[in-house]
Parts: C-alpha cells; structure tokens; sequence
C-alpha cells in the first residue's frame, strides 16, 4: 500500500502541481491583459494629449496670424489718417492759369478754297418742252406748265440773292 499512497501521491502532486501552472499561467494572462489594457489607455492618452497640443499650436499660430494682420491694418489706417490731415493742413493752392499756354495758330492758308467756284448755270436746270411722246400721256402738261411757273420763281429768288 505504501506505494499505492506513494504513486496517489504524486499524482496528487502532479494535479496540485499542474494546477499551481494553471493558475500561475491565468495570474500571468491577466497581467499581460491588464499591462496591454493599461498601455491602449496610456496610448490614448497621448494621442489626445498630442491632438490637443497639435490644436493648441494652431490656435496659437492663427492668433500670431490676426495679429501681425492687425498690426499691417493700423499701420495703414495711421498712414492713410496722416495723409488727411496732412493735405489739410498746407494750403495747397492750385493756379489753373500757370497750366495754360496760349495757343499756337498758324496763319489761315484756304488753299484752293480761296479761289471761288463758277456758279452754277441756271439753264441747265430749268425744264424743257416735253417732247412728243411725253406731251400725249395724260396731265404731262399740266405737269410741264408747273414746272415752268417753279422755273420762274426759282429764277426770281436766284435773281434777287
């Protein structure tokens, strides 16, 4: 019997053995869990603490950006206020007068229209007798003696200027 014990007991040993490993392996599984949960916290942290920063940096360089603008804006408005008061100041007279020149004419030369023209021929504008044909077609009379009386007193007009 005594072996009996002797193989029962170290098979009890084996079981309390294997189940020390057990434990010791879960014990080592929940730290490893626990080390990896604690590092994604930790990493966490650092990529908001990073993104804050990264965010504070940009408010920061916006903020230097409206700045150095405003500073380009009241250099301008005081250079532009100076100028007004400046030109208010001096009595700046402006003689029109000083800018004008005589104008230069040269003498009139009418070329060839200073040589009057012939007037022109009377004759040749008055009407003539109808002719034949023109004498048949109705009212050409009537037409022709309007046209003579016109003739007169165009010539009397003529005549008079």
């Amino acid at each position: 019997m005594a072996r009996r014990r002797g193989v029962l007991q170290s098979y009890v040993a084996m079981q309390s053995e294997v189940e020390r490993q057990r434990i010791a392996q879960q014990r080592a599984q929940a730290q490893a869990r626990k080390a990896a949960e604690r590092a994604q916290r930790e990493y966490e942290r650092a990529r908001v603490a990073d993104e804050k920063e990264r965010q504070r940096l940009y408010i920061e360089s916006r903020q230097n950006e409206a700045e150095i603008s405003n500073q380009q804006i009241e250099a301008e408005y005081k250079t532009l206020r100076n100028i007004l008061t400046e030109a208010i100041q001096h009595d700046h007279f402006f003689d029109v007068d000083k800018l004008k020149r005589p104008p230069e004419m040269p003498a009139f030369s009418p070329g060839r229209l200073g040589i009057p023209e012939t007037p022109p021929d009377y004759a040749a504008y008055t009407s003539s007798e109808p002719s034949i044909v023109q004498k048949m077609l109705l009212g050409a009379k009537e037409r022709w003696h309007t046209m003579i009386r016109c003739d007169m007193i165009f010539g009397n007009l003529n005549s008079a200027g």
